[in-house]
């Protein structure tokens, strides 16, 4: 005996099974789809790594082994007085003006496309100026008939190595292989953003320890490595940001970690454990990471020209803090 059919010659029995069936196959396959679109954001931005280690080792061939010291956190705009809110805090990113144009042709290597950020803009806008685009072109330049010609030739938005941050990957500019190491490291760099200081993480960096005197760190160099009897394959250059305005977000979540290039110019994925000491994505560097430990400040004060300006922050032309720059000449404003 068998079940009524349906309108196309199925049995009741038939119809459940080919339904339980395709439930089964989309349990199955969604898992493994997710994992794919994992893979390839890891890989993703895994090639912007493996490409700035060979842009480092051509550097440090002509720089005596020495990689390029930690962004100045300085304080933008011509001015000579003191603007406390003009400087860029807790940027933990590399000084690129020695990489860029000369060894590298655009800061796109510095975004990772398919890294999970707050920040909603178009990844073409990233570490640039937006002072020209039309969206924020200031009505009394663009309706002067004298800007006309010199509007017309300026690029909507064009790279600045001012407005490069550590939202998609942070530098470390020290050569530190321990926990311990890595953390009285990133105190010193909070303390001194606290107080206002830039410029301070060019050369050495020496801390004064409590009770037990100094520990003197010192900037990456992979010929100094070799020579001191370190290996270079456990000290971390560049990894995968884990903060996003002051909250945890790792780039990636199946499984939790994030890409990390070792001063020999390896590259690997390195998970979260937050009962390993393998830095640089350990429990208590992930939370020391999230943000400045003395004022609890994410990163803050990027130039309002940049189109990935502090959130919130209303944007400003740079014509207006850089008045006197050349590019600027035949611009009235």
């Amino acid at each position: 005996m068998t079940g009524p059919r349906g309108a196309e010659g199925m049995t009741l029995i038939e119809m459940l099974l080919a339904f339980t069936i395709g439930v089964l196959l989309v349990a199955v396959l969604l898992p493994m789809l997710a994992q794919g679109r994992e893979q390839f954001r890891r890989l993703t931005c895994m090639g912007n790594l493996h490409e700035l280690s060979r842009v480092f080792t051509l550097y440090s061939q002509e720089s005596g082994g020495a990689f390029p010291p930690i962004a100045p956190n300085h304080q933008w705009g011509a001015s000579s007085a003191e603007h406390p809110e003009r400087q860029i805090r807790n940027n933990y990113i590399l000084d690129v003006r020695g990489l860029y144009p000369g060894y590298i042709t655009s800061l796109d290597i510095f975004v990772c496309h398919t890294a999970r950020r707050s920040q909603d803009i178009p990844l073409s806008w990233w570490f640039r100026d937006v002072t020209f685009h039309p969206d924020h072109l200031e009505p009394a330049v663009a309706n002067d008939p004298r800007n006309a010609a010199y509007v017309d030739t300026q690029p909507a938005v064009r790279a600045d190595w001012e407005c490069l941050t550590s939202q998609f990957y942070t530098y470390v500019p020290f050569a530190v292989t321990a926990e311990t190491e890595a953390l009285l490291m990133w105190d010193e760099l909070d303390r001194r953003m606290a107080l206002g200081e830039e410029g301070f993480a060019s050369g050495a960096l020496t801390v004064e320890r409590d009770g037990l005197g100094e520990q003197r760190f010192s900037r990456l160099n992979a010929d100094a490595a070799l020579r001191d009897g370190v290996d270079p394959s456990r000290i971390p250059v560049l990894y995968d940001s884990i903060s996003d305005n002051g909250r945890v977000r790792f780039n990636h979540h199946t499984p939790m970690g994030g890409n990390v290039l070792y001063l020999d110019g390896s590259t690997r994925f390195v998970r979260y454990d937050p009962d390993s000491a393998q830095i640089p994505y350990t429990r208590d560097l992930v939370e020391w990471t999230r943000s400045n430990v003395y004022n609890n400040e994410p990163l803050n004060n990027v130039p309002p020209w940049c189109a990935n300006r502090t959130p919130g922050a209303p944007f400003e032309p740079r014509y207006r803090y850089y008045p006197e720059d050349s590019r600027y000449a035949g611009l009235y404003f």
